[in-house]
């Protein structure tokens, strides 16, 4: 499994447009990853951190905006959530907007 702390905007660039599935309070949820954000200079790191042990490098914060269907709508909170060829990890998922069809959620990684 890799580790978020690892992933970069690049390694889900070739998902876009692919089915995400998050295990939800009431089944598994099929959300389509729509686009990936990169923050501006200023949600960047300013430097390396330690976590665990580990030495991260600075690095640009990045959101993936998912597109689900307008019901069930999934509560912000950590969900298993399975993504192709990366294998599933628990991830804050976080609605972000809702209209007449779809719930829009983000996921971020900073």
């Amino acid at each position: 499994m890799t580790d978020p702390a690892d992933m970069t905007p690049e390694m889900f660039e070739p998902l876009i447009g692919e089915a995400v599935t998050v295990a939800g309070p009431e089944g598994a949820l099929a959300l389509r990853l729509d686009n990936i954000r990169q923050g501006s200079e200023h949600t960047m790191r300013d430097g390396e951190v330690e976590i665990d042990g580990r030495l991260l490098p600075a690095r640009r914060a990045f959101s993936l905006a998912l597109e689900g269907p307008r019901d069930p709508v999934l509560a912000k909170g950590c969900y298993p959530v399975d993504l192709p060829g990366v294998g599933e990890m628990v991830l804050f998922v976080s609605p972000f907007h809702q209209d007449q069809r779809r719930t829009l959620y983000e996921i971020g990684f900073n």
